[in-house]
């Protein structure tokens, strides 16, 4: 029966359900009162319980309300909520109507709807329908259940496997079953107002009473997607003891037992227990009394609807799969032993097919075509059911195997989607092979994938692709002990990935792209004991680098040519280097280095040569590098420098050479360099230098060479450089120091020739021989509310002639200086200077010292 078809079904069944509970109404006892009962005579209840099972464990809530009543009817409205273990949580809702009969029996129909979000977080709807007849000893129940969902994805519940010359999955999908159940029950004995204890009648009991019930009866769910239909036989035990809790007349405390068995399931049982609470009852005595006055079959009526306790799912039947990386179905599947003929079970089975090699070692050159996977045992890879699009595991059965090749030629060569998984490759150590582990059968080879295989003792090169490739994928693949390089690329290829991919011993580059490769990403690789790291000799884009390790490598840790762009790294370690840690050629843009470690570098830890653009270096961290920390050439623009740790250079902590424009470096923290801690050489322009720590530096602080313009260093700390803490040199202008801190150093700020158009505001300058010195023609020179404290010599030296200070330069303080050294030097300024000295006297100084 179609889904389509069960829903019209079970539409029907509720319009039947309800047209009957309407006509029901007008009915009733042959000879019943006329008129209308008390209004209280049915009475709500709450009922809560848990149960133990051998399935899962569950907890539920149970709320029965009347709606409408008579004196022979009632309408009613019963709301389930379940919680079970897994996380499985079900809602059940329903609306009923029963009618007491002359015969002692009650009659009663009822339709609900259910939602069940399961085991794998999928959510189901149901309608559900039922019919009742219930008398004081006898229960017989029908319920019908028509699901409304589609069958949802299931990957914690697909299994794959081998079944003669195909691979399938099975549970690709959860499926909810429509069906239905039902049951008989009978009252082997109660102590309620008739019978006592026994099958006869007997004198009616005080207090508590007890019924011992049990039922029988069997349950059929199935659906066209399933993979097996339920059908099974149900047994279950209540044991029922009323007006349990006394200040509750009404009460009542259940327990239950429970077993049933299908083929599916097998055989499940469980026990629980329920506490049901009325409420709306009013007087206490009153309603006591009340319940006393109802027969057995008024008291039926506001029995709970027994019905199954979740939407039924099962998983899905068998499906086709494909391979998830590549995309092929695998119309065929064949398992081959290692050592046998290999190359002619491939050509033997074509395309869309899976080979799967076990164990041992197979010599030779062999040649994957189109559409195949070739398999070794005992890996994992992963499928997708046609049908369901759910992904889940194959493990093939057996061992992992080698394939072995001792002459001039590649191991293994692959064509377009292709998939080789779970194997070793190798060539023939110390033997003059040059050979390489896996080639593309031509350029051009697209959609291929390498995971989980060991590549060894290769002649030449461990993965050679030539040109034009698009979709390549590696992971979870280790090279090792290689001639050659390790992977290499030629031109123009892209969509490459890597990921979870170790380098080891390799000749000469780890890994190594030729010019126009755009498209790439290496994720979780490590490499050892290599030439250079990784290397794109030019044009390259679109490449991310990210958790990406280069340790002791005889060149470059990590390069990039001419002309790359939109460059990611992040999270990678470069260590143990002859050459720079990384480094980028001209004409690059787009860069972002971040959350970067490298460590001894023999030349720099990164360099960037000249005309590169929108550049943002943050959060690296670099020790013990023989030149420059980090370099830049000429003609860089829009870079940022952040959070940047340097030390042990044996240059500069940051240097940039002439023409950068539009440059931040801020919260560096540079320390123990050979030279200047940050250096800005010619010409360079909009530069802000701000909130860096500087300390111990061969010679200056924050250095700016010549004709820099709008330039702003503020909020930097700078203790123990050998020369000046902050040094400009000659024909700068524009330029702000603000706000600095300068300690011990021959010179706190040193102001060269021909500076001009310079404030020099709010720093704080101590331990120093002379606090600020001028040199010859630095004009327009802005000098106020600095402090100054343990100067050794002069606090201002102006050692030239034609400085020329601004108005406004005042609010200078001194703290600790001899008073004949506030202001000395052999040449003039024009201008005037105030500062107070330390016993709090202001001194000027107009057109000199």
């Amino acid at each position: 029966m179609t889904r389509i078809n069960r829903l019209a079904g079970g539409a029907a069944a509720l319009a039947l359900c309800f047209s009957m509970m309407s006509s029901a109404q007008a009915g009733g006892l042959k000879d019943g009162p006329s008129t209308p009962p008390p209004a209280n005579k049915w009475q709500p209840w709450v009922e809560g319980g848990g149960y133990l099972s051998t399935e899962r464990h569950r907890g539920e809530l149970d709320l029965f309300a009347p709606l409408w009543q008579s004196s022979v009817a009632l309408m009613f409205f019963q709301a389930s909520g379940k919680v079970f273990e897994d996380d499985i949580q079900e809602g059940n809702f329903a609306l009923g109507f029963r009618q007491m009969q002359g015969s002692g029996w009650n009659l009663g129909l009822w339709a609900g709807y259910d939602v069940r979000n399961s085991e794998v977080d999928n959510t189901f709807h149901q309608l559900a329908f039922g019919f009742e007849a219930l008398s004081d000893r006898w229960d017989l129940r029908a319920n019908g259940y028509v699901a409304l969902s589609d069958p949802e994805a299931a990957p914690g519940l697909a299994q794959v496997a081998l079944s003669g010359n195909g691979i399938f999955m099975t549970g690709g999908e959860e499926v909810p079953l429509s069906g239905f159940d039902g049951e008989i029950g009978y009252k082997l004995f109660g102590n309620r107002g008739h019978g006592g204890w026994g099958l006869k009648d007997g004198p009616a009991h005080q207090g508590r009473s007890h019924e011992l019930r049990i039922f029988a009866g069997g349950y059929y769910f199935d659906d066209d997607d399933a993979l097996d239909e339920i059908a099974g036989a149900r047994a279950r035990v209540e044991w029922r003891i009323d007006d349990v809790i006394a200040a509750l007349p009404g009460s009542r405390l259940t327990f239950e037992g429970e077993v049933q068995y299908d083929d599916v399931r097998e055989d499940q049982w469980e026990g629980g227990v329920r506490l049901r609470i009325p409420f709306g009852r009013g007087n206490k005595q009153a309603y006591a009394a009340h319940l006393a006055s109802l027969t057995p079959q008024e008291r039926r009526m506001t029995e709970r609807v027994e019905r199954d306790v979740d939407i039924v799912t099962t998983v899905s039947k068998e499906e086709n799969v494909f391979d998830t990386l590549t995309g092929v179905r695998f119309d065929r599947a064949e398992v081959l032993q290692g050592g046998g003929d290999l190359q002619g079970t491939l050509d033997a089975n074509g395309a869309n097919s899976l080979i799967v090699l076990d164990g041992d070692t197979t010599t030779g050159s062999f040649t994957v075509g189109p559409g195949q996977t070739l398999q070794g045992g005992g890996s994992t890879i992963q499928v997708t059911g046609v049908k369901s699009r759910t992904t889940a595991g194959f493990t093939a059965p057996g061992a992992k195997p080698v394939l072995f090749q001792n002459l001039n030629q590649a191991v293994v060569a692959i064509d377009s989607d292709t998939h080789l998984a779970g194997l070793g490759i190798r060539g023939a150590p110390g033997a003059g092979i040059d050979n390489d582990g896996i080639v593309p059968t031509a350029d051009g080879v697209s959609n291929v994938a390498i995971t989980d295989t060991t590549i060894q003792d290769m002649g030449s090169t461990g993965i050679q692709f030539g040109s034009d490739h698009n979709g390549v994928l590696i992971a979870n693949t280790s090279i090792q002990d290689t001639v050659g390089a390790g992977i290499v690329y030629g031109l123009d290829n892209s969509n490459i990935r890597a990921s979870r991919l170790t380098l080891a011993n390799i000749g000469t580059n780890g890994i190594f792209h030729n010019a126009r490769n755009s498209n790439v990403t290496y994720e979780n690789v490590a490499m050892r004991n290599t030439g250079v790291g990784i290397a794109f000799a030019g044009d390259a884009s679109d490449v991310t680098l990210k958790n990406v390790i280069v340790d002791t490598s005889t060149s470059f840790g990590i390069f990039f040519g001419i002309n790359s762009s939109d460059i990611a790294l992040s999270e990678t370690t470069v260590a143990n280097v002859a050459g720079d840690a990384i480094i980028f050629n001209d004409l690059s843009s787009n860069i972002a280095i971040r959350d970067t470690s490298i460590v001894n570098a023999g030349v720099g830890g990164i360099r960037f040569l000249n005309s590169n653009s929108n550049i943002t270096i943050d959060n690296v961290t670099i020790d013990t590098v023989g030149f420059d920390g980090i370099a830049f050439g000429n003609d860089n623009s829009t870079v940022t420098l952040a959070n940047i740790g340097i030390s042990g250079t044996g240059s500069n902590g940051i240097v940039f050479n002439d023409g950068n424009a539009n440059v931040a470096v801020q919260n560096a923290n540079i320390a123990n360099v050979a030279i200047n801690g940050i250096s800005f050489l010619n010409a360079n322009s909009n530069v802000t230098v701000s909130n860096n720590t500087v300390s111990d530096t061969g010679n200056i602080g924050i250095r700016f060479g010549q004709a820099n313009t709008n330039i702003v260093v503020s909020d930097n700390v700078i203790s123990g450089a050998n020369l000046a803490g902050i040094a400009f040199i000659s024909n700068n202008s524009a330029v702000t120091i603000s706000d600095n801190t300068v300690s011990n150093a021959p010179i706190g700020m040193l102001l060269n020739s021909d500076n001009d158009n310079v404030v020099i505001s709010g720093n704080a300058i101590s331990n120093t021989l002379d606090g600020m010195l001028f040199l010859a023609a630095n004009t327009n020179v802005l000098v106020s509310n600095n402090s100054f404290s343990a100067i050794g010599d002069d606090v201002f030296d102006f050692d030239g002639a034609g400085n020329t200070l601004t108005a406004g330069s005042t609010g200078n303080t001194v703290a600790d200086a001899p008073a004949s050294d506030l202001c000395e030097g052999a040449g003039t300024f024009t201008g005037t200077l105030e500062l107070t000295d330390q016993n709090g006297v202001l001194q000027t100084f107009v057109n000199g010292c």
